[in-house]
């Protein structure tokens, strides 16, 4: 709920004793008064009636039955959502919401935006809201007070239902107190906390994804920039900050230490869920960054904290940003090559069949030539059996290396060439006449 606070002048009935001194300060009442017409006009700037006005409210805006902080709540407006503006009256403001027609405070009203290239909708459940300026995660408020023994100390439990439930998954506060006590080893003090450690693992054990708790040896310091990052990925804030620093708390023993869950964020401002109120009023509730920054600096571990966020199977709080369209993967560029001529291809291909023929048939090694026939004669006949004697089995031929077939070729081409020289000698020696002179002492 979104809280608004009027603005009075407090006058002491001493200083209102002279009377020139009363007229000044009716004239600063009246120029206070002025002034913040005049702010409430500027803030309202843009907003016209007859048109669309934007909530600029994260956490909503209520809208009441009369223009008066006093008058009943007849709906509340969404974040970012648009009214419909009817009549003006000073800084308020006739407005028709989703058809229910009321009064809303102009301060947080601003003019309408394009819906083409307005980006205020996730994907779960259609509720969650994103600005420029801030985000707001919808997450199911639980109180930590619901009568348990444990109730006091369980503000831990109930940080990590509301966060589990956020992501769809519902565990009840005492099964997740039941498992602080087996971790802690705290079963029976009904008055003992839980830590940041616990907590995480209860949390990721029940499928969540944590971050930033630690970092080197100790845990991890948040920053708010951290906290905006995380919320605008669609993760939770679970801070342990100082309880009696919170608004609305400052009654609560000084010494106790605290868990909220941080929900969204608006320009300087923080939205939160504060577990330690009765039914729903710690729903949705307000801090500005320098009284967060005091709280979240007097607890027991300074700006410690842990996010969670959707683990597999879970849907997300927002939608993530559509992926670009991916480029087709561009293909290595073909060969310009020429269309092909089947003729000049099968003309190549018969030259080249040919050719090889040819190189077959000389390096095969020719057929050793037949012998002519000898005509009878009164000489000795010639030793025509020659051929028989050189045979090859007649000399073991050697076996040419596989890898080397060039020089068994070498030798098929040699046989002739040794036939013949054969034949030669052996027809010289059969022309020679025994000498019949003596031998020369």
């Amino acid at each position: 709920m979104y809280r608004q606070f009027d603005l009075t002048v407090v006058c002491s009935a001493a200083s209102l004793a002279p009377p020139m001194r009363l007229t000044a300060v009716r004239a600063a009442a009246w120029l206070v008064v002025v002034l913040a017409l005049s702010l409430g006009t500027a803030e309202a700037a843009g907003v016209a009636v007859g048109r669309e006005a934007t909530v600029k409210s994260l956490a909503g805006l209520n809208v009441r039955s009369e223009p008066s902080q006093d008058a009943p709540i007849l709906t509340v407006a969404d974040g970012g959502d648009f009214v419909n503006v009817l009549e003006a009256s000073g800084d308020w403001f006739k407005v028709d919401y989703d058809g229910t027609v009321g009064w809303v405070s102009g301060a947080y009203l601003g003019p309408a935006r394009d819906r083409g290239t307005l980006s205020t909708r996730g994907s779960r459940r259609g509720d969650a809201i994103v600005t420029d300026d801030g985000v707001l995660l919808r997450v199911p408020y639980r109180t930590q007070l619901d009568g348990s023994a444990y109730a006091s100390a369980n503000c831990g439990p109930a940080s990590v239902g509301m966060a589990l439930a956020a992501f769809g998954e519902y565990l009840p506060t005492t099964d997740i107190r039941r498992a602080a006590n087996r971790l802690q080893g705290t079963t029976g003090w009904y008055d003992t906390g839980t830590s940041l450690e616990v907590l995480a693992a209860i949390a990721a054990s029940n499928g969540l994804v944590v971050r930033g708790l630690h970092a080197g040896g100790g845990y991890d310091r948040w920053s708010f920039d951290d906290v905006r990052q995380a919320l605008r990925s669609g993760h939770l804030v679970i801070p342990q900050v100082h309880l009696a620093t919170l608004p609305g708390q400052e009654h609560s023993n000084r010494a106790v230490d605290h868990f909220i869950v941080i929900v969204g964020y608006e320009a300087g401002r923080f939205i939160y869920h504060d577990p330690a109120f009765t039914g729903s009023a710690g729903h949705s509730l307000e801090i500005d960054e320098a009284r967060l920054a005091l709280a979240w600096k007097r607890s027991d571990f300074p700006f410690a904290a842990f996010s969670v966020g959707p683990g597999a199977g879970m849907e997300p709080l927002i939608a993530p940003p559509p992926a670009p369209p991916r480029a087709e993967p561009t293909a290595e560029p073909a060969l310009a090559l020429p269309a092909p001529d089947r003729r000049a291809a099968s003309a190549a291909l018969r030259t080249m069949l040919e050719s090889e023929a040819a190189i077959s048939i000389a390096e095969a090694p020719p057929e050793p030539p037949l012998a002519e026939p000898v005509a009878p004669s009164t000489a000795a006949p010639a030793p025509t059996d020659v051929v028989v004697m050189i045979e090859p089995a007649a000399t073991p031929e050697v076996a040419a290396p596989t890898l080397a077939p060039t020089p068994r070729f070498a030798t098929m081409r040699a046989w002739p060439l040794v036939v013949a020289f054969a034949i030669g000698l052996a027809l010289l020696a059969s022309r020679r006449t025994p000498s019949v002179r003596g031998e020369v002492g």
